[in-house]
């Protein structure tokens, strides 16, 4: 008996979802003819306030997910919005999360930017592409700026010109790709300083063997005189 109620409903479930679908391949929940794969309807005709739909893998007895793919927003007059889809643990706990404007977020839902990461990432490289670099240093046109120019500006305003202060880094962050190009403009720079200095510093040497060679030649008559 049991057997035989079984299989009857087994039957009215693959009626129903044949009355839905032409094509076997495919299951449809509350709307009909999916184009592919599994599709599930989030309008709910003349309601007002919020909905959730999910696909859960749970464990033998339900107390457990083992991972969730949901969506939920708010619906008005029967249309839905949605706020978010989301992969995770749970409804309060998302690992990944999909915004409507293509927004994603790892470890947040709200993400601001294509791809927001809320802890560390690990990663064997990374490339940014920039549209221009720091190299302009070294065109004669470039106006390097004084060692007096340079310390008066940190003296004033307690960083270096062109790089952000400690308040405005904490504030919004580093953009990684031009943090890198004006860390780079920073080493040109003192690289110029060290090859004027080091140019200057020649030019000392040779001065100091003329004044070597003129107090040697001034002992010489000194002791002629004697």
């Amino acid at each position: 008996m049991r057997k035989s109620l079984f299989a009857f409903l087994c039957l009215i479930l693959v009626a129903k979802i044949s009355a839905q679908n032409t094509d076997f391949n495919n299951v449809s929940i509350g709307t009909d003819g999916p184009a592919y794969g599994v599709k599930i309807k989030a309008n709910f005709p003349n309601v007002t306030g919020g909905w959730a739909r999910s696909f859960s893998v749970v464990n033998e007895n339900d107390s457990n997910n083992y991972i969730v793919f949901g969506s939920f927003g708010g619906v008005y007059n029967g249309v839905s919005t949605l706020t978010y889809s989301f992969i995770g643990k749970d409804w309060d706990k998302t690992y990944l999360t999909f915004l409507p404007n293509g927004n994603v977020g790892i470890g947040t839902t709200t993400p601001q930017n294509k791809l927001d990461v809320n802890g560390t990432i690990r990663s064997k490289e990374v490339k940014v592409t920039l549209e221009g670099w720091s190299d302009f240093v070294f065109k004669k046109e470039y106006d390097l700026p004084t060692l007096a120019e340079v310390e008066k500006h940190i003296k004033e305003k307690g960083h270096l010109e062109n790089i952000p202060s400690e308040k405005e880094v904490l504030e919004n962050g580093i953009s990684l790709g031009e943090m890198n190009a004006k860390l780079l403009q920073k080493i040109e720079e003192l690289t110029l300083y060290s090859i004027q200095q080091s140019k200057e510093i020649e030019v000392l040497k040779e001065e100091n063997k003329s004044f070597k060679t003129l107090a040697e030649r001034l002992s010489k008559i000194e002791q002629k005189i004697k």
